[in-house]
């Protein structure tokens, strides 16, 4: 549950049923997604929520995009960058 805390997750289970949600549920008005080499990305400009879907079906990640202070990307370059 390494960014469970980020959603304030209880629990694995918990985290996991939000990614699930995000990720496998129906995109969100407003939310982004793409395939990189038929893996699914998904990202919500309104949460910074950020998630990668496997082509398997196994979540790779799922988190809040915070760019680091010395990254001058922001949360949506970030998310482009990995739709290139």
């Amino acid at each position: 549950m390494r960014h469970g805390e980020e959603f304030g997750a209880a629990s694995a289970n918990e985290y996991e049923r939000l990614a699930d949600a995000f990720m496998i549920g129906p995109l969100r008005d407003g939310a982004l997604e793409c395939t990189r080499d038929g893996d699914l990305v998904r990202f919500d400009p309104r949460t910074d929520e950020f998630g990668v879907l496997t082509k398997a079906g196994h979540l790779a990640t799922f988190m809040i995009l915070r760019p680091l202070p010395s990254d001058r990307q922001t949360a949506l370059e970030y998310f482009q960058s990995n739709c290139k």
